[in-house]
């Protein structure tokens, strides 16, 4: 529970949902290609 808050959060600061007050699939997948700490979800 505390991982998938921390990855919406994380995507949310990092990704396009300020710009547009929401947080999407694309926002989630840049973030597991981008982030070290969540490279092990990229394959998924």
């Amino acid at each position: 529970e505390l991982f998938v808050q921390y990855l919406a959060s994380y995507s949310y600061k990092h990704g396009r949902g300020k710009e547009k007050n929401a947080l999407t699939y694309s926002d989630l997948s840049h973030t597991a290609e981008e982030c070290e700490t969540f490279q092990f979800l990229a394959g998924i």
